[in-house]
């Protein structure tokens, strides 16, 4: 258990980090209301709320139970691997990246019957989908994991 401590207080972190999030955006924001951040080099960032009742990009979003057996099934599958195999320190704070911002949208499918997303990036004119601080983990913990296998198999 010790040697883990440092995954469960980045899990906790992940977790309480996108969840915080979500509840200010809950709190400040209307539903499809948008609040321009910052701007720079013509990328612009907003604070946009939306309930994403799919996967990324809204995909599955007719077939909500089958969606939500695949975001189960999925995360049981990274907790075994993390705990079966042998990975590096790297792979697995990958893992668990990808584990708790998993973890943190199924729980707003539970709770408020969909997942909160309300980070907007628009670059150049092009509108980026909607986002949240676990979907920017799931992101960097598969380019992580991605980019060490890659090392690894060099």
């Amino acid at each position: 258990m010790k040697k883990h401590i440092h995954f469960i207080l980045l899990f906790i972190l992940v977790v309480a980090l996108d969840q915080a999030t979500k509840k200010m955006a809950l709190n400040a924001l209307y539903p499809g209301g948008s609040v321009p951040i910052a701007s720079f080099l013509g990328i612009d960032f907003f604070w946009t709320l939306t309930a994403n009742k799919g996967a990324a990009w809204g995909v599955l979003t007719s077939l909500p139970s089958l969606l939500c057996l695949l975001r189960l099934a999925f995360i049981i599958l990274l907790i075994g691997i993390y705990f079966l195999s042998t990975l590096s320190s790297l792979a697995r704070t990958a893992l668990v990246l990808i584990i708790a911002g998993a973890c943190s949208n199924v729980w707003d499918t539970f709770y408020w019957g969909y997942v909160v997303d309300m980070i907007h990036v628009r670059f150049w004119q092009w509108d980026y989908p909607v986002f949240n601080i676990a979907d920017i983990c799931i992101c960097l913990g598969a380019a992580i994991l991605l980019s060490s296998s890659y090392s690894s198999n060099r």
